[in-house]
């Protein structure tokens, strides 16, 4: 007796494989976003911390050559 095959089989494997790609695809994405934020972080505090040097720097009574 013959073993049973679909007539699917061929499709179900392209769609299993498209989805493998998807997922390898969109995890690709996720890590760029992650590294897009974690940039975004670090630019946000470099910009906090440069406001705070020339507050710190205005507050001290500095000579007009000094600006």
């Amino acid at each position: 007796m013959q073993k049973f095959k679909f007539k699917l089989d061929g499709l179900l494997k392209v769609r299993e494989f498209k989805e493998k790609k998807i997922k390898i695809e969109l995890g690709e994405l996720l890590r760029e976003i992650n590294g897009v934020e974690e940039k975004i972080a670090e630019a946000n505090k470099a910009i906090s911390e440069t406001y705070e040097a020339q507050e710190a720097f205005m507050r001290d009574p500095s000579a007009g050559q000094m600006l």
